[in-house]
């Protein structure tokens, strides 16, 4: 099971978002789109922005991302950890093709983070974490449990007892 460290470490040296906190996902628009696609857009932006303030991040947090699939929501996080600190995500996912590409988005907007293993991406399970107790301050997850057998044992997995 995951747990976190100290939860003093939570609240500690806050950072600010970053302006250009949604790099991806944000210019979708295709022509034949609806005219209120952009306005859903800027609601999932909203909703992702408070999904990562809700973490409590600071420079030095350690993050896991569950379900991390191609790592948009790694790298954002990354923005947010990954700068002057020691700050570190770990993404997880079942299928090693979004890895793979988590990998390479990634390496393509924050080399330094890759080769420095400030992030990395885990084939694994959510049931059974690859991670000892105190490993991460926070735990994070979007898309994942509503597609999940047993969602109550993945977040007991997830969140400390």
């Amino acid at each position: 099971m995951a747990k976190y460290r100290s939860q003093a470490t939570q609240h500690a040296h806050q950072l600010p978002l970053p302006p250009q906190f949604l790099t991806h996902g944000n210019s979708c628009l295709k022509p034949g789109q609806p005219d209120n696609f952009v306005v859903t857009n800027a609601k999932v932006a909203d909703y992702k922005r408070c999904s990562y303030e809700s973490c409590w991040l600071n420079k030095d947090s350690q993050v896991l991302d569950v379900g991390c699939g191609v790592g948009t929501d790694a790298l954002n996080l990354l923005k947010i950890v990954g700068g002057e600190g020691t700050g570190k995500v770990i993404g997880i996912d079942r299928s090693q093709g979004l890895l793979d590409e988590a990998v390479k988005l990634v390496q393509d907007n924050f080399p330094e983070a890759v080769q420095t293993n400030r992030a990395t991406f885990v084939n694994g399970d959510v049931y059974q974490l690859p991670f000892g107790d105190g490993t991460f301050d926070a735990s994070r997850t979007d898309r994942v449990l509503q597609h999940l057998e047993d969602p109550t044992a993945a977040l007991k997995e997830m969140v400390p007892s």
